[in-house]
């Protein structure tokens, strides 16, 4: 075989090898993976209340939080009772991190018994979809007092009186508050609150601004609130009588001070 002839078999290879690899890497290129999606944590809570609780910002709610390791299309949360009712259904938009809160109604609206409940909360990516699945306990029974709250004395009749209030509660609680109001039952002020208290654990504190107030009768109001929302509250009468009290009325914008 003549020189010209192999040199040009060689070349004719070379042709094909490197064309044969052009074609291959144009013709087949990775396609992008289509992203499944896991949910990775998630989590249930009724919220800490206010330190405050009062009729005004008392709110009862469970949030689900749950988090994908992708941007989901679409969220959703199912309640389900104990027989595997399916009760409620919420849904949210794309986001890869959700915090669903459930306020404790079925799909009518009407609020839940006492029992325990299921939840599946599904996030959606094209044609994946990951669950993640948790309980939630109502209970409704409201928190106790162990004995009716200490109030030291219910006549104010010295600038130096303080009052001493103390109580504790069966049950550990979520939130606590001691609030003043006037005979109209106008909130005048917060005497203390705290934001936990454990189970059968004494809470003390002394009040002696109570003198600061024009003479008059008033309320003390003690709310408690347990971890699951329930309220309970006791109300304790006191008498502001200073013969030499000459602080004039309250008006709302010491009030809210």
């Amino acid at each position: 075989m003549s020189r010209k002839i192999i040199i040009g078999l060689i070349g004719f290879a070379m042709i094909l090898v490197v064309g044969g690899g052009v074609w291959y890497v144009l013709g087949h290129k990775p396609r992008a993976a289509n992203k499944q999606i896991t949910v990775t944590s998630m989590q249930w809570h009724v919220p800490t209340f206010s330190s405050s609780p009062d009729d005004t910002d008392y709110v009862n709610h469970t949030t689900i939080s749950a988090v994908a390791d992708a941007l989901a299309d679409k969220w959703t949360l199912r309640i389900y009772d104990a027989k595997n009712n399916l009760i409620k259904e919420i849904s949210t938009g794309k986001n890869n991190m959700v915090d669903i809160k459930w306020d404790g109604s079925d799909a009518s609206g009407h609020p839940v018994d006492s029992g325990v409940y299921s939840y599946k909360i599904e996030a959606k990516l094209g044609k994946y979809t990951s669950y993640g699945e948790g309980t939630i306990i109502i209970d409704k029974t409201r928190p106790k007092f162990v004995d009716t709250p200490f109030i030291s004395t219910s006549i104010i009749k010295s600038s130096t009186d303080v009052i001493a209030i103390k109580f504790s509660a069966d049950e550990e609680l979520d939130g606590l508050a001691i609030k003043v109001y006037d005979s109209a039952n106008n909130y005048i002020w917060t005497i203390s609150s705290l934001p936990s208290l454990d189970k059968g654990e004494p809470f003390e504190c002394a009040w002696k601004s109570a003198n600061d107030l024009p003479n008059g009768t008033y309320k003390i109001k003690i709310y408690i609130v347990d971890k699951y929302g329930n309220r309970n509250e006791e109300i304790k009468s006191i008498i502001v009588d200073i013969p030499s009290n000459t602080a004039p009325p309250l008006n709302i914008e010491e009030r809210q001070l």
